[in-house]
Parts: C-alpha cells; sequence; structure tokens
C-alpha cells in the first residue's frame, strides 16, 4: 500500500481489503501482465463497461492524473473484461453505509436503478 494513501487511516477501505484481498492481488497481478498500474486497469474496466458512457476520473495530485490519462489508450479484450469482472462482485444492489463499522449513523439503504438507461 502507498505510505500516503487513505488504506492506512480508513477502516472502510481495511475492512473492504480483508473481504476482498484475494481479489485485489489477483487484480494487481492482471495488471501487472498487462504492463500497466492497477488504477489504468480499473479506468479502463470501467471505460470498457457497457453502463458508463464518461468515466470520472478523480486525482489528488499531478502523478495520479498522468497514470489516469495512460488508461485512454488502454484497450480490453472481452475475456479480459470478463476475467476482471468476475473477480468482484460487480453486480448493482442495495447498498447503504452501515456495511462499515465505526459510522456513527444508519443511513437508510439507498437503491440504485439502471434500468433508466436502457
Amino acid at each position: 500500500m502507498p505510505a500516503d494513501g487513505r488504506v492506512l487511516t480508513d477502516a472502510r477501505l481495511l475492512t473492504w481489503l480483508a473481504l476482498h484481498g484475494d481479489s485485489v492481488d489477483r487484480f494487481n497481478k492482471l495488471a501487472a501482465r498487462k504492463g500497466v498500474h492497477p488504477a489504468q486497469l480499473g479506468h479502463a474496466w470501467v471505460r470498457y463497461s457497457p453502463g458508463v458512457t464518461t468515466p470520472i476520473v478523480g486525482v489528488s495530485s499531478l502523478r495520479q492524473l498522468e497514470s489516469s490519462l495512460g488508461a485512454f489508450a488502454l484497450e480490453l479484450s472481452p475475456e479480459e473484461y470478463e476475467t476482471i469482472t468476475g473477480l468482484f462482485e460487480t453486480e448493482v444492489k442495495e447498498e447503504g453505509f452501515q456495511r462499515f463499522p465505526g459510522l456513527k449513523y444508519n443511513f437508510p439503504r439507498l437503491r440504485r436503478n439502471l434500468n433508466l438507461i436502457q
């Protein structure tokens, strides 16, 4: 993990990594085989996703911006897209903040509906 990253101080990210660490490792190995930064592979996966018309990239440093821009030249095969999709739970479903420990408030569950984009 980067020494200056949020993962060292954010309990939500530590919980997420505890649940999905094996998938993250496999994702990082796929990025290494393609010779790209994992963030670039993630941006390419989002860009390739059928429900996304424009990925929104947020950065907090010039280094992150430069890395993110490289993702727009990265092409994925249908097989690579399916491999990445299979690593994580990518199905849109109800979610709420109560899934993460340590939060003061228990917000009602939110429902997302992708039927609007069909």
